[in-house]
């Protein structure tokens, strides 16, 4: 037990502290990708402090509609305009309508606004394709569990993915998964499998995680150039800091030149279906 003279000493070492946050600069965020087979999305909005507070109402106001949004890929280029978008509905985003990702091509994003240019380059990586995809139960379930995924890793070359998911019939979109960002550090150059739930909300319910049977499953696997790897991983890492007042927060990697955060890549992606019976 701590002595009486201890536990003074202790207690005159604490004192109210006001916690106030630096004054941050208004940036621009971009956030834009080009996936196999489909037109380039680019969402462009204004960033706000880290202790504001941000209601849904005022989400729109963020978004940079004035931009002029151009992308290039060889000899071609077409002007991306602003469209409804699938993902998130009430927002608008910058959409492409000719050129579409294709394996081993050149990718240039260039915005301007406000007297400003803002660049980034990635390069479609070449497709990697799943192994297998089955089905396993929850320990102590009958009809809930996890829908593995095998991938055969290339040797000669550090690998980067993203994965999602889609319940047919259920999800509009494709949803995060638990493990949706990886690189291939412990497991290169073999054959290695991962079991997938569902990314829940925080107020969700347990079950919520899981996939069930009689669920029709489609997996999205993508393939990532390092750096555009490294945008989306610092990316969501800085984003789970965010509840935490006390975390060490820090300016994400990016890959855009000029001035502005976010950044810009290519998603090479396959698909696979899961009829969980």
């Amino acid at each position: 037990m701590l002595g009486i003279s201890v536990l003074v000493l202790l207690a005159s070492c604490f004192r109210d502290v006001d916690l106030l946050p630096l004054p941050e600069e208004e940036k621009l965020v971009i956030e834009g990708s080009i996936e196999t087979g489909q037109t380039a999305r680019v969402l462009i909005t204004r960033s706000v402090p880290i202790f504001d507070r941000i209601y849904s109402t005022e989400l729109l106001n963020l978004v940079v509609t004035n931009a002029e949004v151009h992308l290039h890929c060889g000899d071609q280029q077409e002007q991306l305009f602003l469209v409804k978008d699938e993902i998130l509905p009430k927002i608008p985003v910058y959409r492409g309508s000719r050129l579409k990702g294709e394996v081993g091509k050149i990718y240039t994003l260039e915005v301007k606004i406000d007297n400003q240019a803002i660049t980034a380059t990635d390069t479609m990586a070449k497709a990697i394709y799943m192994e297998k995809l089955w089905f396993s139960l929850e320990p102590g379930e009958d009809s809930l569990g996890y829908v593995n995924l095998s991938i055969a890793d290339p040797p000669a070359e550090n690998n980067y993915y993203r994965i999602w998911a889609k319940r047919v019939g259920q999800d509009s979109i494709f949803q995060e998964v638990n493990q949706d960002i990886l690189n291939d550090f412990y497991f290169n150059g073999t054959s290695f499998s991962i079991p997938l739930m569902r990314k829940a909300g925080l107020l969700s319910r347990p079950d919520t995680s899981f996939f069930r049977r009689g669920e029709t499953v489609v997996i999205k696997l993508a393939h990532l150039s390092p750096t555009f790897y490294e945008v989306i991983n610092n990316a969501k890492y800085e984003a789970s800091n965010m509840i935490n007042p006390f975390a060490i927060h820090f300016e994400a990697f990016s890959n855009l030149e000029g001035e502005a955060i976010g950044g810009w890549g290519c998603y090479s992606t396959v698909l696979d279906t899961l009829v969980i019976e």
